[in-house]
């Protein structure tokens, strides 16, 4: 009962990272100490991601206003190479640009939102 317990534990507690545009997101899991409880060679599991703009004040620090006017900007393609790239590994790191990720709100400052799950040992990730 108690490892089920522990394997719920980890699916309700979330991760995020959110890095600006031209900057890398650092995940990592590996060992992993939650609510006192030490699990260690926990793995990666990518929740959600978004290159884009979603909100005005994230990443806005000198930026001109009409770079972060569009608060809708989402790429519809960002979970996929977030995905490959770190799914199922203890750490892993993310290049936050439009080389990785397709523009998809031309003249819009954008950065990449990333939210993740660490899978304790024993527990397949989804496909």
């Amino acid at each position: 009962f108690f490892s089920l317990f522990l394997q719920f534990l980890f699916f309700i507690i979330s991760f995020s990272v959110v890095t600006c545009h031209g900057g890398y997101s650092y995940l990592k899991c590996g060992e992993t100490t939650i609510f006192y409880l030490h699990v260690e060679n926990s793995r990666i599991q990518i929740n959600t991601a978004n290159y884009g703009r979603t909100d005005k004040t994230t990443c806005s620090e000198g930026r001109p206003n009409e770079q972060l006017q569009n608060s809708n900007c989402y790429s519809p393609n960002a979970l996929a190479p977030v995905s490959k790239s770190c799914n199922g590994l203890e750490s892993c790191e993310v290049f936050a640009t439009h080389t990785v990720f397709t523009d998809p709100c031309f003249g819009i400052y954008k950065y990449l939102a990333i939210s993740y799950y660490c899978l304790p040992p024993g527990v397949r990730e989804k496909n």
